[in-house]
């Protein structure tokens, strides 16, 4: 990018990216940018990373790793769409729809399928996170106001959720010394307001009415309904059981 139009402001670019003669260039650097952001993301396949880094670090660094390490990610996807390659760039001469919405669905899908059979929190949790990041790359490949409303408002809902939750699970770590999901028995009426959180951070992951998940969700729906695609209004509802 910076080879073709001198500068690395991303003001500067949005106007300049337009006025370069050859595009070869900008075709790479969007492709090489968008795995990079992906991977910082954790969308799948490019999850790899995310389920052992939040279980293996300590709660407090999972607390933070879940409520902006991804989040960030979101944020600078957003950007360069949005704001340095524009939405006819992005969606019709690059096919940045056709590889996220795919990508998306598998996500929330198959990460909904593998946080089942997970008997540690922390990796459910972190399996639940590639779901999440799911709904939020799919909010923004609906290349609408409906779905970028529902991403950006997800970014949010899961940083507030998922940190709580895993600072829940810190909590439950120093009074039990286990995240197992059989330490869980009893816990309730030890550490009644942890467990409320835990929950109340859970149906918010879920989309539950008078949740702020149900909202985002909510969005994505909308946007799905709007683009005709109704089977993945479907996959969306689907993923939130």
């Amino acid at each position: 990018l910076y080879m073709m139009t001198g500068t690395l402001n991303l003001a500067d670019l949005s106007q300049r990216v337009a006025e370069v003669p050859d595009m070869r260039p900008i075709y790479a650097a969007f492709a090489f940018i968008t795995v990079g952001v992906l991977i910082k993301l954790a969308l799948f396949p490019l999850h790899i990373w995310l389920p052992n880094a939040y279980t293996e670090a300590p709660s407090a660094v999972s607390a933070f790793l879940a409520a902006s390490a991804t989040k960030v990610g979101a944020y600078v996807l957003l950007r360069f769409v949005f704001t340095l390659f524009g939405l006819e760039f992005s969606f019709e001469r690059m096919p940045l729809m056709e590889i996220l919405m795919p990508l998306s669905l598998i996500a929330i899908l198959v990460g909904s399928g593998v946080a089942i059979f997970q008997h540690d929190l922390k990796r459910l949790f972190a399996y639940s996170s590639i779901v999440q990041i799911g709904y939020l790359a799919l909010g923004i490949s609906f290349a609408s106001t409906s779905g970028l409303t529902g991403a950006i408002v997800h970014i949010f809902n899961h940083a507030m959720m998922k940190g709580g939750i895993f600072l829940a699970l810190g909590c439950m770590m120093y009074r039990t010394g286990s995240v197992e999901l059989n330490a869980l028995h009893g816990l309730g009426r030890r550490m009644p307001f942890t467990m409320a959180a835990l929950i109340i951070g859970g149906l918010g992951l879920v989309g539950v009415p008078l949740t702020s998940g149900f909202v985002s969700k909510w969005y994505l729906v909308q946007a799905a309904i709007e683009a005709d695609l109704w089977p993945v209004a479907v996959l969306i509802l689907l993923g939130s059981l």
